[in-house]
């Protein structure tokens, strides 16, 4: 697998933020390795799917991108580096919150841990992403595959990486609530979602659901981060190291559009 490659001032971007180790002058143990061969390292084990032992010798030692990766994972780099992404896309204008698309994803997990739960599709986990009408991500939270979809909405509205509110959400049949509905009003956001056929009286405009013809961008979205070997199949036990992967695979699709 060839190397990725990324520009000067995405590097710059990825450099700003990830801790540096600090190594007292003259002290034991190996010299520190360079943050990009690192970083590198850990997308290889991304995009390749393969186990970490698997890394080949040009990298630094898989133990070491492994540690480093855990560290990055707790201290929410992954997080930050969205954030300062997609605030930036922002200030350039390239950010529309007028229409937003909201819908879930199972994954399947092939080892224990924790957010993993039954469903009809097998033992997994759930990917809940809120995007905008430019395909730009403004949430992606994780939890266990038996949680229905309405039920997160909030937590996906309340861990946003931009500070404004959408204007509209659009999601399938799944996403049907009436108090939700009501819920979302009342912060000044409308909740576009087809009926569900137990519902005896329609209650949306079917005019607005006119909209719903664009919900193959969070669609195709999913099917981006999902070329990442490592997010399509859960394999990590902890799933605040999963749900890095997931932020990794993000912040590649918006460097790279891959």
């Amino acid at each position: 697998m060839d190397k990725f490659t990324l520009s000067d001032d995405q590097w710059y971007q990825i450099e700003r933020v990830l801790p540096r180790p600090i190594k007292q002058s003259g002290g034991p143990g190996r010299p520190i390795c360079d943050f990009v061969e690192v970083f590198e390292g850990i997308v290889w084990v991304l995009v390749s799917g393969a186990r970490w032992k698997d890394l080949p010798f040009e990298y630094p030692s898989y133990q070491t991108c492994h540690r480093r990766f855990q560290q990055w994972a707790q201290s929410n780099v992954f997080r930050q580096l969205l954030i300062n992404v997609v605030r930036e896309s922002a200030s350039k204008g390239k950010v529309a919150l007028s229409e937003t698309y909201i819908d879930g994803s199972f994954i399947l997990a092939k080892r224990g841990g924790g957010l993993i739960g039954k469903s009809f599709k097998g033992r997994g986990s759930k990917l809940i992403a809120l995007l905008d009408r430019k395909g730009v991500l403004h949430s992606m939270e994780m939890t266990s595959a038996n949680r229905h979809d309405v039920s997160l909405v909030t937590a996906c509205l309340s861990n946003r990486l931009t500070r404004r509110k959408p204007q509209r959400m659009i999601g399938d049949k799944a996403f049907d609530s009436d108090p939700m509905d009501r819920k979302l009003r009342a912060k000044g956001i409308i909740l576009i979602a087809p009926d569900r056929d137990c519902k005896l009286r329609p209650t949306q405009d079917r005019r607005s659901l006119k909209r719903m013809k664009r919900r193959w961008t969070i669609e195709r979205y999913f099917a981006r981060i999902k070329n990442y070997r490592r997010v399509a199949i859960r394999w990590n036990r902890k799933p605040e190291n999963y749900l890095a992967m997931v932020q990794l695979a993000c912040l590649l699709t918006a460097f790279t559009g891959f």
